[in-house]
């Protein structure tokens, strides 16, 4: 997945996603010069960002 696809996909901005990246909370590529992801791993980020309703975030 591009960048692009993956903050439509979150509902994300790219510096948000640039910041996970630099944190190494999601994984990502290079092809190229360009920036990838696999869709296992998108969802494995969000999986895990994931807070149930009425649950107070730190």
């Amino acid at each position: 997945m591009t960048v692009a696809e993956v903050c439509a996909f979150a509902k994300c901005g790219r510096t948000f996603l640039y910041g996970e990246i630099a944190k190494r909370r999601i994984q990502s590529f290079k092809l190229g010069s360009a920036t990838r992801f696999k869709r296992q791993d998108v969802e494995e980020w969000l999986s895990n960002r994931l807070v149930p309703v009425g649950q107070e975030v730190a």
